[in-house]
C-alpha cells in the first residue's frame, strides 16, 4: 500500500505535538525519572 508523502508528514506532526503533550512542564531530569513518559516518547539515553 503507497501513501503520499504528505501523509507521512501529517502522522510526524502529530506525533510531534503529543511529545510536547507528554513531556510539557517535565524537566529533563523529570524525563529520565519518568519511565512511562520517556518510553511514549521513545527516548533513548
Amino acid at each position: 500500500m503507497h501513501r503520499e508523502p504528505k501523509v507521512f508528514l501529517e502522522d510526524i506532526k502529530v506525533a510531534a505535538n503529543k511529545v510536547l503533550k507528554y513531556t510539557e512542564g517535565l524537566t529533563y531530569d523529570d524525563l529520565i525519572d519518568n519511565e512511562l513518559v520517556s518510553d511514549a516518547v521513545k527516548i533513548i539515553f
